[in-house]
């Protein structure tokens, strides 16, 4: 039922019913679609597994920085971008709310990047502010990275 909308109507079925039809395997334990498998293959040699190659694009990242960015983007997603490219400034951003096409896009990614932020503020620990003499007082306070 690939695609397919799958309607349940709780007033007619148990929880239990519901949960088991929606049911799926761990994301580690499925299979990876055959195209998935092929360009695993090409791009990371045989027998790659969708983690190894995450693993492996995430360190050259983290080594490379945006020229890594830039050519696994052009690898697997088949398109080319130059450094000026990978950032969207807020200008960027307004001037793309005016076109029909992607008026939609934007409320979007602001919806998501908001609830990325409340996510992850939820993952901080709490300020911490001590005294550590008279009239000495210390402390931190965690915040997010802005970019």
């Amino acid at each position: 039922m690939v695609g397919m909308i799958r309607r349940f109507d709780t007033r007619r079925q148990t929880a239990a019913e519901i949960l088991s039809a929606v049911r799926r395997p761990p994301l580690l334990e499925m299979e990876p679609p055959a195209r998935a498998v092929a360009t695993l293959e090409r791009l990371f040699g045989p027998g790659t597994t969708p983690l190894d190659a995450v693993r492996r694009i995430v360190e050259s990242v983290r080594r490379e920085g945006d020229r890594a960015v830039i050519r696994w983007t052009r690898e697997l997603d088949g398109i080319s971008l130059s450094p000026g490219e990978l950032w969207i400034g807020p200008e960027r951003l307004e001037s793309a709310a005016g076109d029909p096409a992607l008026a939609a896009l934007v409320p979007a990614l602001r919806a998501a990047a908001g609830a990325v932020e409340r996510f992850h503020r939820r993952q901080l620990p709490s300020p911490v502010f001590e005294v550590t003499a008279p009239g000495v007082a210390v402390g931190w306070y965690p915040g997010p990275v802005r970019r």
